[in-house]
C-alpha cells in the first residue's frame, strides 16, 4: 500500500484554505488584544490621580485635605 500524493491543485487548495484561516485568526486576536488595550486605557481615565505621582512626591492636586476639627 503506497500513498499516492494529492495532485498539485487539491494541495494548492488545501494550503490556500489554511492561509485564509490563518488570517482570520490574527484578525481576530488583535481585535482582542486592541479592545484590551481599549478597555484598559478607559478605567485609567476614570482614576488619573492614581498615576500622578512623581518623584518629587504626590500631586498636590490629588492630596486630599484631612476634615477639620471642630
Amino acid at each position: 500500500m503506497t500513498d499516492v500524493p494529492p495532485p498539485a491543485s487539491e494541495s494548492q487548495e488545501i494550503w490556500r484554505r489554511r492561509r485564509g484561516r490563518n488570517r482570520a485568526l490574527i484578525l481576530v486576536l488583535a481585535a482582542l488584544a486592541a479592545l484590551f488595550f481599549a478597555i484598559s486605557i478607559v478605567k485609567l481615565a476614570q482614576h488619573p490621580d492614581l498615576f500622578t505621582i512623581s518623584l518629587d512626591g504626590p500631586n498636590p492636586s490629588a492630596v486630599q485635605k484631612a476634615p477639620a476639627k471642630p
